[in-house]
C-alpha cells in the first residue's frame, strides 16, 4: 500500500529517520526474544511509506520481514500458532532471566 509522500522536506527527513530508528528496534527485537520485533518493523513501514517509496519497497519485498508487513497492510491476522509461540518464548526468556538473577 503506497501512501502519498509528505511534501515538507524537513518532515520527510524526520519520518525517514524515524523509519530507520524503528527498523533498528525491530531488528534488535527479532534477535532478542523479550522485545517484539515485527511491531517495530511494521511501524517503520508506515514511516517509510510517507517518506521514501524506495525504502518502503525494500522493506515490503524483504524475504524475512516483508510478508509480515504486507499481511498487516492487507488486514491478515497473525496466526494463532505465532501468537502462542511468541508468548511461549517471552515466558521462557523471563524464567531464564529470573533463574540467572
Amino acid at each position: 500500500m503506497k501512501r502519498e509522500l509528505i511534501e515538507n522536506k524537513y518532515l520527510r527527513w524526520l519520518y525517514l529517520a524515524l523509519g530507520f530508528f524503528f527498523l533498528t528496534l525491530g531488528i534488535i527485537g527479532i534477535i532478542l526474544p523479550v522485545m517484539p520485533g515485527i511491531v517495530f518493523v511494521v511501524i517503520s513501514g508506515y514511516f517509510f511509506s510517507r517518506s521514501s517509496h524506495k525504502f518502503h519497497d525494500l522493506l515490503i519485498n524483504n524475504k524475512y520481514v516483508g510478508k509480515y508487513v504486507r499481511d498487516y497492510y492487507s488486514g491478515v491476522p497473525i496466526p494463532l500458532i505465532t501468537k502462542i509461540l511468541a508468548v511461549l518464548f517471552m515466558l521462557i526468556s523471563l524464567v531464564v532471566g529470573i533463574y540467572f538473577l
